[in-house]
Parts: structure tokens; sequence; C-alpha cells
């Protein structure tokens, strides 16, 4: 049987056996109808703000704003949020040398001059003051500490705005059950410790820090107090559906409008699988298959769904390019090195929780937790990053095709296989 997955910000078909395949898991967002421009639904959610005055009341043209947008990691469509938002400050009389626009990249490496053009627009890029956060700058201002004792430390252009608007996303998130809202800015607006508190084992391994959950989640609760200490006043997010495509747009209050896009957008996600497979053919879209950090999210994505479709020994399948190899940010290489340096991942895992590891390694740690319970391959992986992906303990290959019938025939001939080709926005639930 031949099914089409998502591989770059193209497409592949792969072939299974009819007698092997499970089935094709895709969430309810897979059969969502024709839909609105983004362009209209922004215009929309702004007109329509959720829990707060309009947009165009809420700042006086003395005010300094920040705008807090994202990085190349999130499907989030800038290039049209921010020319809306900046179109609506300029109606109030603010002046463009009271705005800053912060790209929040947390630990991932700063945009280019052109993906900063890419991303938010060259007549944006060439008109505004354009910033990439840097998490280890020694400017960064202490706003003290959460209740659970994070410490809070925020990118000055951020801490010291008047007003403070945030562009996402909203799509199930591994740690913080949801991206979007406060996460830009507690972790795309902060320092290197704050980022590291929020990723250590202790918060990842709490009953209640899972993928597709708010309620009782530690990192959700630090993320909004953090946020909380600046004037962050409104977002605009996105809900992200397959292929990163956006099938709604929420705008207003930081945490009631993204409440409300949670609520709309959980029951879309969700899907059902009858019983857990030998192989699980896992895919994503082109800003998550750039670099092997990012990729490494469609096999841990599905392994902490509310259930686990993998056989124990099992494997993840990943198609994704990785271009960029392990990932050029500073959080990417300490992932790449920190999974180099164990050949057994439980021994990754106890050393990580028994000492801790630096921000951005955390995706070495969720990472070996899924190796502990099934292996990880990289389908169609670029040729100059194969070796590298062997050396972090995956199996990789270059043609996806090959990927796929080397591991069926290592799995044998009755071998049981389930497709997910939107892994991080599918949570998976077995049939009672």
């Amino acid at each position: 049987m031949r099914i089409t997955l998502p591989f770059g910000n193209g497409k592949t078909v792969i072939a299974v056996p009819r007698k092997n395949l499970l089935g094709v898991i895709t969430p309810v967002t897979e059969k969502k109808k024709k839909l609105p421009s983004v362009t209209f639904m922004a215009k929309q959610a702004i007109a329509h703000s959720i829990g707060s005055m309009l947009l165009s009341g809420m700042v006086s043209r003395s005010h300094s704003v920040t705008l807090v947008v994202t990085d190349t990691t999130r499907p989030c469509p800038d290039h049209i949020f921010v020319p809306l938002v900046l179109r609506e400050l300029a109606a109030m009389g603010v002046v463009k040398e009271k705005i800053t626009i912060v790209i929040a990249t947390g630990l991932h490496r700063p945009l280019s001059k052109k993906e900063i053009q890419d991303k938010i627009g060259n007549a944006v890029a060439g008109t505004y003051k354009v910033v990439n956060h840097n998490p280890r700058a020694r400017n960064l201002v202490h706003l003290g500490k959460t209740l659970d004792g994070c410490p809070i430390l925020i990118n000055p252009i951020v801490a010291r705005a008047d007003t403070v608007i945030a562009t996402g996303v909203i799509e199930p998130h591994q740690w913080a059950g949801y991206s979007g809202g406060r996460k830009s800015i507690a972790i795309g607006a902060s320092g290197e410790a704050t980022i590291g508190w929020l990723h250590r084992p202790a918060v990842f391994d709490h009953r209640y820090t899972k993928l597709g959950n708010l309620k009782g989640n530690i990192f959700h609760r630090n993320a909004q107090e953090i946020a909380a200490k600046t004037n962050f006043k409104f977002i605009i997010a996105g809900i992200v559906g397959p292929a990163g495509s956006i099938i709604g747009v929420v705008a207003g209050h930081p945490d009631k409008a993204f409440n409300a896009g949670v609520a709309r957008a959980d029951p879309l996600y969700r899907a059902l699988f009858k019983k857990e497979a030998d192989i699980v053919v896992t895919g994503l879209e082109g800003s998550k298959s750039t670099n092997i950090y990012q990729a490494t999210r469609a096999a841990t994505y599905a392994m902490f769904s509310p259930d686990a479709p993998v056989k124990k020994g099992g494997a993840f399948i990943v198609p994704a390019r990785c271009e960029e190899g392990p990932g050029k940010g500073t959080g990417e290489q300490r992932f790449f090195k920190l999974l180099c340096a164990y050949k057994d991942p439980s021994a990754l895992v106890r050393h990580a929780r028994a000492h801790g590891y630096p921000g951005g390694a955390q995706r070495a740690y969720i990472t070996a937790r899924v190796l502990e319970h099934a292996d990880i391959v990289f389908a169609g992986i670029h040729p100059r990053w194969r070796k590298s992906a062997e050396k972090m303990g995956f199996r990789a290959y270059s043609n996806v095709q090959s990927a796929i019938d080397q591991t069926i025939a290592q799995y044998g001939p009755k071998a049981e296989i389930l497709v997910v080709p939107h892994a991080l926005q599918t949570l998976m639930e077995k049939k009672a």
C-alpha cells in the first residue's frame, strides 16, 4: 500500500505491505473542511479579542512596545500576524521608533538576515528594529523566582517594555502540554538558567508534565508565572493542523485567549488505535525536520502520547532530511554531545536524573527515554549526517524506502506497522 507522508517542505510516498499495516492514524484535523484564509481568520481574531480589550484600545502612543515572534522552528505565519499587529499599533499613533521585534530563539540558533526577512516580511524587517534573543546576554533582567523556585531571567527589551505582545502557535507540546502564549516569553525570551530549570528531569518526570495536558502541569504553571512578571498583554496564535497548516486563530489576553485556543484545538488532535505495533512510521513537517534535534520530536511525541503506540523493543521510523545535521544552536549541540557520550540510553537517563544537564540537552534525555523502549530510525537523512545520527544511537538511512524495507526485514514477515503522518499533531489513545 502506498502512503503519502510529509518530507521537509514537500512529500514522500512510502510502500507498506497491506498485510502488515494495522492502520494510518490521523487526527480529526485531517478531516477538516476548507477554511477561510489565515489573513481573514487573523483579522477576525484581532477584532474579537478574547478576555481583553481590543488591541486598538490597549496601547497609548507613548508606550514602548515589544513584539515577540517565533523563530524558524515554529510554523507560525508571522509574515501575516506581524504586519496586522503593527497596523493596529500605527492606528493608535505608536511610532516605529517605539516598537522592537524580538525573535524568540530560546537556546536555538539566531536567525539570519534572510530568515528574518522570510519570517516577518521584507517590508517589516527593513522598517522596524529586529533583534535575536540572546539567552546568555549579560544584561538579562532578573525578576526574582517563581513560587516553585525557578529563576526568572528575561530579555531586557521584553522586561522593560510598557507593553509586550507575542505571536505563536497552539499545538501539542512535549512538556508544556501545548505550545503558544506564555511559552514565547518564558522560554523564547528568557535566560539559560530559566530554560534549564524548566527543562530539568524533575520537571519532565512529574506525573502531570504530559503532552496535551495543562492541568497540574508544573512546566505550564511556572511558564505562566514567568510571563506574567512582564507587561505581557496580548497574543495572537495560530492553531496548527496537518502539514503545519493554520486551522484557526485566537487573539487577546495571554492566558484567556490561549486557554480558549487549547479548548478548541485539543479534541481535534485526538486519534485512536487498536493495538501497539512493532514499527511506527512518524511523519513531521518542514520546520521540525531541518535538524536531528527537532526531528526526534516525531518519535518522542508518539512515545509519550496518552498511550504509546509501539511495542517494547519496536521501532519508530522518522522520515526527515535533517540538512542541518544535529542542529547549529547551543542547545542542539549539547543534545548531540550528550547522546554521543552514552552508548546505553539507560546510563544517560540515570546520569541526567542524578546530575542534571545544561539547557538544550533535555532533548537528549527525553530521546534516551524513548531509546530505552524502542529504536529510532532516521529515513532519508542527508548522507553527510548519517554517521552523526549513528553516533547518537540511531539507525539511519539516506533513502526513505530503504529504511522502511530494512526495518520490516528486521522484525520479520509478520511485523505489524502503524503510520502516523502528522506525529506532532496527533495525540494517540488506545481503544478501550
